[in-house]
């Protein structure tokens, strides 16, 4: 597997202070807290919370509850929206009363759990519930702190038309030859679906079908955020991936595929990585935006030795040859493949670390199926109620209010629930970024690093000291951030046993 394939330029570190140890007071639907519709964002956690109701986004660990009453004579249109969210929060709305209550909605559009989640809703007068719930089985923390408001007549963001294949994706016309520029925005669009095969962190999507296209389709793309750009042929709901390609920021990029033996109708999707990341890409406005170029039916042998960009950061000399932009790996001799079953691992010319692998199907025991691809085992038990699914593929039974451990550093005092799901509580401790090696003098990010939403203009560490980040600040570190060809460094953590 290739454990360099790409870098994300944004990622976050969360970090949260420890809570005192209690149960939620709105832990259940009775307990909800009221809300005053248009009044401030009302501080809330779900950290010593249970799982409740169930919702159609099929999401739902530790939740709380809010209410608001929507007066005689007062419908219209509303609009529930959760800020500040330390974890990957799911936002369910019903209508009735408790014990027979009825969803109105639930998304978990943000997937990724980075900005919250929003409502809006045409409402009649009546009380409704609100359940703030952590999303299981997917990505990020599950249980944190939010805010949580409701407003009357909220500012709506501008819907998305092609948001979603099987929608009304836009018309691409390539019969001409030329090429043709396509103008566009992930701005409030839905998280991508399919993912594509070269990002499983593509947030934001929008659609394009391309008309006229034969032999080849090559993109241009000149991104000012990470961009993931997909082609696919096919029909909606039944696609079929022919090219895959990560723009790096400010760093212009191609895709070119050739479409032999594939059919029309072909789509192009366009994301940004991690769904924070929503940006407009047009020619004719320079910051935040995209240029994208499309051609088709051109002799793609022309290309042959042009400097490229393959996305990966462990080759050098990027160029193409027969319509495939590859580069020299700058790797070689040991790495770890992070497969236990694999030995001897070791940099192939492709970058990718491959090792022998030392197990056969005879090796994979009762409730395993051999997956000679991966070099694995892969476990298909399903255990019943009452049992949870160890490392080992065997179903055990768990004790509600026993230790555990949810494999999270950040937690402490892991116990399992009702439902086997094993739960800790965010314990207070900081990380330690230290420059390990006297290869260089600093690291730094310039206008690029944020700490509880304030901005440091220029944060430069010298060789020696550290980067402290305590527990309850949000580190972001945006474009911009560089380091020092040879620099290695180290994160420590302390507080949490």
């Amino acid at each position: 597997m290739n454990k360099m394939k790409y870098l994300l330029n944004i990622f976050y570190i969360s970090i949260f202070m420890n809570a005192n140890i209690y149960a939620n007071v709105n832990d259940l639907c009775s307990d909800a807290i009221q809300l005053t519709i248009d009044g401030a964002c009302t501080q809330g956690d779900n950290i010593t919370a249970s799982p409740d109701e169930h919702n159609s986004c099929q999401y739902n660990k530790a939740s709380v509850w809010y209410k608001f009453t929507v007066a005689a004579g007062q419908g219209g249109n509303y609009g529930i929206e959760i800020t500040n969210a330390t974890f990957n929060d799911v936002l369910t709305l019903y209508s009735g009363s408790c014990g027979t209550l009825s969803e109105v909605a639930c998304t978990n559009n943000d997937e990724f759990g980075f900005k919250g989640e929003r409502l809006y809703e045409t409402l009649t007068s009546g009380t409704y519930y609100i359940m703030v719930s952590g999303a299981d089985c997917t990505f990020g923390n599950v249980l944190g702190y939010f805010c949580v408001q409701v407003s009357k007549n909220p500012t709506v963001p501008s819907v998305v038309t092609n948001e979603e294949c099987d929608m009304q994706p836009t018309n691409v016309n390539l019969s001409s030859g030329t090429p043709i520029q396509v103008t566009g925005s992930t701005l409030n669009a839905s998280k991508a679906s399919p993912h594509p095969s070269c990002s499983p962190y593509a947030g934001a999507s929008v659609w394009y079908v391309l008309n006229g296209a034969s032999n080849n389709i090559k993109v241009n793309s000149t991104p000012n955020m990470t961009e993931i750009i997909t082609l696919y042929s096919g029909a909606c709901g039944n696609l079929m991936e022919i090219g895959c390609k990560i723009n790096e920021v400010n760093n212009p990029g191609s895709l070119i595929v050739d479409l032999t033996g594939h059919s029309t109708p072909y789509y192009m999707q366009v994301a940004g990585s991690f769904a924070t990341i929503e940006a407009d890409f047009n020619a004719s406005i320079p910051a935040g935006d995209f240029y994208i170029e499309l051609t088709t039916d051109f002799n793609c042998n022309t290309e042959n030795g042009t400097a490229c960009n393959d996305a990966n950061p462990a080759t050098i000399d990027d160029k193409w040859n027969n319509c495939e932009c590859r580069g020299t790996c700058n790797l070689s001799g040991i790495c770890d493949d992070d497969n236990p079953n694999t030995t001897s691992d070791t940099w192939d010319a492709n970058c990718d670390c491959i090792g022998t692998c030392n197990i056969t199907i005879n090796d994979c025991p009762n409730g395993t199926t051999y997956n000679q691809d991966a070099c694995a085992c892969d476990c298909t038990l399903s255990c019943s109620d009452g049992q949870y699914l160890t490392d080992n593929c065997t179903c055990e039974p768990c004790t509600e209010g026993t230790s555990c451990d949810d494999g999270d550093w950040r937690t402490t005092g892991d116990t399992w629930d009702a439902y086997c799901n094993c739960i800790g509580i965010p314990c207070d401790y900081q990380i330690t970024i230290k420059q390990e090696n006297a290869a260089t003098t600093y690291f730094q990010a310039y206008g690029t690093i944020k700490t509880d939403d304030s901005d440091n203009a220029s944060v430069i560490i010298n060789n020696g000291d550290a980067l402290i980040l305590k527990g309850g600040e949000r580190v972001r570190l945006n474009t911009g951030f560089s380091i020092k060809t040879g620099a290695t460094f180290r994160a420590d953590n302390e507080g949490c046993q």
